[in-house]
């Protein structure tokens, strides 16, 4: 299951009560170094806070990483797909301009984008689904 819990804001909140439930979890989020001057210390503040309780060492802009229960993009997602796997960008501005896709976030073009995408995507993100697939009993 993936569940989209609106931002980091709600992260710590959505994990804590699924992992209570028995349900496995882990997060992904952006670490947006990116962020305008005005919400830069307020970012720093929610990443320090997110990392120290996923059980990472806090930090004000964590680096693209990979960790054992969690994983963050320096950034955004977004960031470093386009520099990454600039397919996936490929894919996903042909599904907007074809109609069958839409600008923006949102997850059903996303995910169309990674479908069509000619080559596989970059480590950092088969990484992240191999850890998420190890939390299945099934794989």
């Amino acid at each position: 299951m993936v569940a989209n819990v609106g931002g980091k804001d709600n992260i710590a909140l959505a994990h804590a009560v699924l992992t209570e439930l028995g349900v496995p979890c882990y997060a992904v989020f952006d670490g947006d170094a990116n962020c305008k001057a005005e919400t830069l210390e307020e970012n720093k503040r929610k990443n320090r806070l997110l990392v120290g309780y996923l059980g990472g060492v806090p930090e004000d802009f964590p680096v693209t990483k990979v960790h054992d229960s969690y994983a963050v993009a320096h950034e955004d997602l977004e960031t470093y797909l386009r520099s990454e796997w600039p397919e996936w960008e490929d894919a996903r501005r042909s599904l907007i301009t074809d109609g069958r896709g839409v600008d923006g976030k949102n997850w059903a073009t996303y995910r169309q984008a990674a479908v069509e995408a000619v080559l596989d995507p970059p480590a950092w993100l088969s990484d992240v689904i191999s850890k998420v697939r190890d939390l299945c009993p099934d794989g």
